[in-house]
């Protein structure tokens, strides 16, 4: 709150502020340094004008040169006199605020005071009487004229001035000094005459107690502050034009305070006036509503300023537990490779055991044969035959069982001294380039775009727009459902994939769909979209189809008119087919020869197309000629009315599938009472025939006929 209560000019807090007519406000001490007097040279005007800023646009003026005018006289001549005053236009009018002994519209801007409006072009200079002082908002730079009396006839503003003082005594922070030009200093003492406060040395070097200065009372800032608020508010309970009369009343239309006499003088005749604590009551209670309002807003704010700091915190909570989960996986493999580098010294172990005991084997056997061959070396030297022969038979079997016994033994594969096995680290390491953040949060539920969803005219289509605010990589998948158009609850899907916006065809005409939508994502699906409703085309545009219709069959006019280049009737079907709803359509005769008995009605996909409509059980019509006209089905004809068509009558047929009945029209009047009733369920489509002597044009998806009533339809 200390931007609200500090001076734009003095970076202070507001000492005896004073309110300017543009609702900002100076100190008065500030207000007196930048007061200036108008030139009288004509060099000193060209100077004050290049001083003006571009943006400046706000001057105030009045004067005690109109204490006499009335409000007439106010209207006609003093505003035309500050129209040609004007700061930047000639065209340009400003507001006079006050006068001495009068009150204007807003003189809550202070008596003598004035503000012109905006314009783009430097000011001519103001040579009226009419005020004699201006100075600049040190806020928004705009010119505020006054009269000679200047700052003294701004409003003082007692309120920012209570609230500055609670402050600063809440804060027991102290006044600082309103003549120090760098860094202010602590004010020592307050001016009673002057309403200025002084730090020590700004006191000896502006306010000298010499000279007329002398006889002025120097107090302390504390007992200043209370003498300024007891002064304000002594002047503001006076009336400034009956200084002997309380201020107790409000005028709305000037926006001023007045008493009892003002409010009977001619310039708040007929005015509206309210007693001033009720109007105050009635202020605070509007301003504590927008209060209450910016507060919640506030509250919002202060909610989503919170929210964002989330992410930082939620990151580095996040981030702790990515490095945990990361490091338990790192000690488990650290384990699992500890056991492995077990199991290998293991192995090394026994081959060595396996090793060393061959070995030991080996060099016994070694040894023994070592020792047996020295031995019978020995003997081969014996010279006596007898003795050697005496052992020799011995020698030889021992040597010969020691070579067999020798050679058996060292036919053994020695012991395997490689490890023969290999670490499956693939399947791991696999998993670990897999490894990745997977979604935990399910998607915001989507919202449909009401302006983006609509009905196709031409076809029996409806094309629904949603979004979801959310980022796109939340949600990989929309789920489209729609009902069946009966308003029982029985949604299908029609729609799964990426894209927001999906066009339904195959719909019914004349019947309101509800759909909704939701989001799917790995973590789950949101909740499904608040329904949307909305109506298929009222009633289904078509034209003629030349596939399914007798070959004998001429279109022309982009298959909207047709004629026959047979002699007998043949059969033309619609493009579009209907089984639910009510629809109407008619046909204009556009060419009658020789009395020909042209049908209308309707028909199943699979009715005869080579003889007249309605001589099978696939078809019901209506046959005309220029006299009368019968209903016909399966071959029997039925309903004779008197009523015939001519070249250029229109022949119009309703088809009812709620109420499953079919109506005629010729000329816009009804042909009888209703043709066909309990016409069964199923798909019809617009059906006529008609030979050489008739051309007819089709206009379809039209309204019925305002003689017609159906609950179904107005449904």
């Amino acid at each position: 709150m200390d931007a609200e209560l500090k001076c734009a000019h003095c970076n202070n807090f507001f000492s005896n502020p004073v309110l300017l007519p543009c609702f900002h406000s100076l100190c008065y001490a500030c207000a007196v340094n930048l007061q200036e007097k108008f030139a009288t040279s004509h060099s000193d005007s060209s100077k004050l004008t290049k001083s003006f800023s571009p943006k400046s646009s706000i001057s105030s003026a009045s004067s005690h040169n109109i204490d006499n005018l009335s409000i007439t006289d106010l209207g006609s001549s003093i505003i035309s006199d500050l129209d040609k005053l004007s700061l930047f236009s000639e065209t340009d009018s400003g507001v006079i605020i006050n006068s001495q002994n009068t009150t204007s519209a807003s003189s809550t801007y202070g008596r003598g005071s004035f503000i012109s409006q905006c314009s783009p072009k430097p000011p001519l200079l103001p040579t009226s009487s009419l005020y004699s002082t201006y100075l600049p908002c040190a806020q928004c730079s705009r010119m505020i004229y006054m009269d000679a009396t200047g700052v003294d006839s701004l409003t003082k503003n007692t309120c920012l001035e209570n609230i500055v003082e609670r402050y600063l005594d809440s804060k027991k922070l102290s006044t600082k000094c309103q003549m120090c030009a760098h860094e202010e200093k602590d004010a020592v003492v307050m001016c009673e005459q002057c309403e200025i406060f002084y730090c020590s040395e700004c006191c000896d070097a502006y306010h000298p107690m010499r000279g007329p200065l002398q006889k002025h009372n120097l107090i302390e800032p504390r007992q200043g502050r209370e003498l300024l608020k007891f002064k304000n508010r002594t002047k503001e309970s006076k009336c400034s034009d009956h200084l002997n009369e309380l201020v107790n009343f409000y005028c709305l239309l000037c926006k001023c305070n007045c008493c009892s006499l003002c409010i009977n003088e001619s310039i708040h005749l007929n005015h509206q006036i309210m007693p001033l604590n009720q109007y105050c009551k009635s202020q605070k209670a509007e301003l504590s509503k927008i209060l209450q309002s910016l507060s919640e807003k506030a509250k919002i704010s202060t909610e989503q300023q919170n929210y964002l700091k989330h992410p930082k915190e939620n990151s580095s909570q996040f981030k702790k537990v990515l490095v945990t989960e990361i490091d338990e996986m790192i000690r488990q493999l650290e384990a699992k490779k500890s056991d492995l580098v077990d199991y290998i010294d293991q192995e090394k172990s026994n081959k060595i055991k396996s090793v060393n005991d061959q070995i030991s084997q080996v060099s016994s056997k070694i040894q023994k044969t070592t020792g047996l061959l020295q031995f019978c070396v020995e003997t081969l030297k014996e010279q006596d035959a007898s003795s050697f022969l005496h052992i020799s038979e011995h020698m030889i079997e021992r040597m010969s069982d020691l070579d067999i016994k020798y050679h058996s033994h060292t036919d053994h594969q020695p012991p395997d001294t490689d490890f023969d096995f290999k670490l499956n680290s693939d399947i791991i390491q696999k998993e670990i380039k897999k490894l990745n953040y997977k979604q935990l949060r399910v998607p915001l539920t989507p919202n449909f775009v009401p302006e983006e969803c609509t009905n196709c005219i031409n076809d029996s289509s409806i094309i629904l727009s949603w979004k979801q605010n959310a980022a796109k990589h939340t949600t990989q998948t929309f789920v489209l459902e729609i009902d069946d158009g009966t308003n029982e609850g029985h949604f299908k899907e029609v729609y799964r994939g990426h894209e927001s916006i999906c066009q339904v065809s195959g719909l019914m005409a004349n019947c309101v769909y509800n759909a909704r939508v939701r989001a799917f994502n790995p973590a789950g699906c949101s909740e499904f979209s608040h329904v949307m409703s909305i109506a298929a085309t009222p009633s289904l545009w078509f034209t003629f189809n030349a596939k399914t219709s007798h070959s004998d069959m001429i279109f022309s006019n982009s298959y909207m008119t047709v004629s026959s280049k047979n002699f007998e009737d043949r059969v033309v079907l619609g493009s579009v087919g209907f089984s639910k709803g009510v629809h109407y359509w008619e046909v204009a005769i556009d060419r009658y020869e020789n009395q020909p008995d042209p049908a209308f009605g309707v028909a199943r996909f699979d009715c005869a197309k080579e003889r007249m409509l309605g001589k099978d059980n696939k078809s019901w019509c209506m046959y005309i000629d220029s006299k009368r006209s019968w209903f016909m089905h399966s071959g029997k004809h039925f309903g004779r009315i008197d009523n015939g068509i001519q070249q250029g009558g229109v022949i119009g047929v309703l088809l009812d599938l709620h109420s499953h009945t079919l109506s005629y029209f010729v000329n816009d009047e009804p042909q009888g009472e209703i043709a066909f009733s309990n016409i069964p369920s199923g798909v019809y489509y617009p059906a006529f025939s008609l030979n050489r002597n008739v051309q007819i044009t089709l206009s379809s998806g039209l309204e019925p006929p305002p003689s017609y009533v159906s609950d179904s339809y107005s449904e």
